[in-house]
């Protein structure tokens, strides 16, 4: 293909140029994501935290009953059910 030709007509990408591209980017973004990650939690205000999630954990509390089973007997009973 002539010079001319390919600047009109560019060449597409094959798909294993583009995971490859995806990839790279993928790493480069997972690696940045880490920092910042660590970064947050490093200057977190975990006393703050706690402050601030008290009222609506409170309020769970009071508006949602405990569960009195954690359902693993009823599952259980089912199992044998399906299983003679």
């Amino acid at each position: 293909m002539s010079k001319e030709k390919e600047k009109k007509f560019p060449r597409k990408e094959s798909e294993k140029d583009l995971v490859l591209k995806r990839i790279k980017c993928w790493e480069k973004a997972g690696s940045e994501l880490e920092h910042i990650r660590h970064k947050d939690i490093r200057e977190a205000d975990t006393a703050k935290a706690i402050k601030d999630l008290d009222g609506p954990f409170q309020s769970f509390v009071y508006h949602h009953s405990l569960r009195s089973s954690s359902g693993l007997i009823a599952q259980q009973q089912l199992f044998k059910q399906i299983v003679p």
